[in-house]
């Protein structure tokens, strides 16, 4: 979108901080205020945690209003264009997937490359305009992570991770759109609990909590536990930003699966092309008794029959087959509690 002559363009769904640095990267912009444009966020620190200043989606920051008041531009319509559209994002520390694609094309096109709200997103798994998974930044964002991802791919590696494979890409997609589809049709109170178990299932691993069921779903396992993170709370919190890819994808399987959006049938197509290459896959009728909520105290116990709150529980149904084992294993048998999950 041209917001006023002599300004770049802004790309279809950039963040402000992306397009503020690319204008002030043009040297044939006039600016009185260069600097201004640079997104510097404020720090602040929470036990070892870093917790960075929003300035991509807070319009009401500082750094935003001087820089929207140096370019002259019409503060309204730019919240319009660069604010959230049914997007829950990461914090800004953790904004570090991307589509390797769509940097090189921005390139290619004479452009410097920008970065778009939806890799920012805590559920961004694929690129939805190349069907490819988002890949990782191996440095800290700043202002310049569009570019900083660009030169990442300028540099040779060697693909060796048989997960990436094209025919495997491709059935993820087929699945993820499955799952798009199928979220357009469930209700506030369906779609709240589909991200309740999402975040439930990609929870961090700490010295009180094992590790979400996604996380093994693949046959791997975790490569450490996070010390700093003590309450279940911080943990399913913090999970999603500290999962990979590969991590998040099985989490919204899993999560479709318990709430009958993907059949059995449309997995065990995915299973036996896992298989093939060797990535280790459940049995489908292992999924369900696979999962597990680490509840460490009582605290826990009730803190996530108040996370996931009512919901409909057909008997019989897979979501009721997975919390009257955990309320029969886990609340009766050790926390001595009768809480029922769901109505």
């Amino acid at each position: 979108m041209k917001f006023t002559p002599g300004l770049p363009a802004a790309f279809s769904d950039e963040t402000i901080t992306s397009w503020l640095y690319r204008i002030f990267m043009k040297s044939r912009v006039v600016l009185e205020e260069r600097d201004l444009l640079l997104a510097d966020p404020q720090r602040s620190w929470v036990g070892v945690n870093a917790i960075a200043e929003e300035l991509d989606f807070n319009f009401t920051s500082t750094y935003i209003k001087k820089a929207v008041a140096s370019l002259s531009l019409d503060a309204n319509l730019v919240k319009c264009y660069f604010g959230l559209r049914g997007i829950v994002p990461v914090s800004p520390s953790r904004r570090t997937l991307f589509c390797q694609h769509c940097v090189r094309e921005d390139v290619a096109r004479g452009q410097m490359p920008g970065w778009r709200k939806q890799w920012c997103a805590r559920d961004a798994v694929m690129c939805t305009c190349h069907n490819v998974d988002l890949s990782r930044l191996l440095s800290n964002p700043t202002f310049q992570k569009g570019w900083d991802a660009f030169a990442q791919t300028a540099q040779p590696t060697i693909v060796s991770d048989l997960w990436l494979r094209a025919d495997l890409q491709r059935l993820r997609m087929i699945l993820m759109r499955r799952i798009q589809r199928w979220k357009v049709f469930l209700s506030a109170k369906d779609l709240r609990l589909f991200g309740h178990l999402y975040e439930l299932f990609l929870s961090a691993p700490t010295y009180n909590h094992d590790a979400g069921a996604a996380h093994c779903f693949y046959g791997k396992k975790p490569a450490r536990r996070f010390c700093q993170i003590i309450t279940l709370k911080d943990a399913i919190l913090y999970g999603v930003e500290l999962s990979d890819v590969q991590a998040r994808f099985a989490s919204q399987v899993l999560a479709a699966y318990v709430l009958g959006g993907i059949q059995e049938q449309e997995l065990s197509v995915f299973r036996h092309r896992c298989l093939v290459y060797g990535i280790k896959h459940p049995e489908i009728e292992e999924i369900i008794p696979m999962i597990r909520f680490s509840c460490a105290t009582v605290d826990d116990y009730c803190y996530l029959h108040r996370l996931l709150g009512k919901f409909s529980r057909k008997k019989g149904s897979k979501v009721d087959q997975l919390f009257l084992r955990f309320e029969k294993t886990v609340g009766a048998r050790i926390f001595n509690s009768f809480l029922r999950f769901g109505c």
